[in-house]
């Protein structure tokens, strides 16, 4: 049976979203990130709200997609996810939801959006990528992060990418069980 992970990125101050895309689009180090995002969720069960579903240019490959939301939604290519449950994300019990997934696909579960079902996924996942990304001024954005938990678990690594002011940091969290 597989674990429960969790993948995000914010800016310093918290911005996560905007407009339906990543407030930090064009900084130098986002293919790194991007890399490091590939390699932590492939071959994974990746669950995630409609709205980012809906950002994603098509659908990952090497990844089984469950989309969370009322309504169906393609991603920008037309594509439709592997599965669909359309209740509300807060009319779920988001552990017990991941749990059993990672039980039935024999798959490591990954949460990756949006806010709230991370913020959620934080308080159980096994393991997380947290990348930060670092602008002095912060990024234009209409969608912040929740408060982190103050424990995400043990780091396990950091990558660092960049300096002065244009750079980011991707922190490894694995929780002791």
């Amino acid at each position: 049976m597989g674990i429960i992970k969790v993948a995000f990125a914010t800016g310093i101050f918290s911005e996560f979203g905007n407009k339906g895309s990543l407030p930090w689009q064009g900084h130098p180090h986002q293919k790194e990130d991007f890399i490091a995002f590939k390699a932590f969720t492939k071959d994974c069960v990746i669950v995630m709200g409609k709205h980012t579903f809906a950002s994603l240019p098509c659908k990952l490959p090497t990844r089984i997609h469950y989309v969370l939301g009322r309504e169906k939604v393609t991603a920008k290519n037309g594509a439709v996810a592997d599965a669909y449950l359309t209740t509300g994300s807060h009319d779920i019990d988001l552990e017990s939801f991941c749990r059993s997934l990672a039980k039935h696909h024999d798959k490591d579960v990954v949460i990756i959006g949006g806010a709230s079902l991370v913020r959620k996924g934080l308080d159980f996942a096994d393991e997380t990528m947290y990348t930060q990304f670092h602008n002095r001024t912060g990024y234009k954005h209409d969608v912040s992060m929740p408060l982190l938990p103050k424990y995400m678990g043990e780091v396990t690594a950091i990558e660092s990418h960049g300096e002065n002011e244009s750079y980011m940091n991707i922190t490894y969290y694995r929780r002791k069980r």
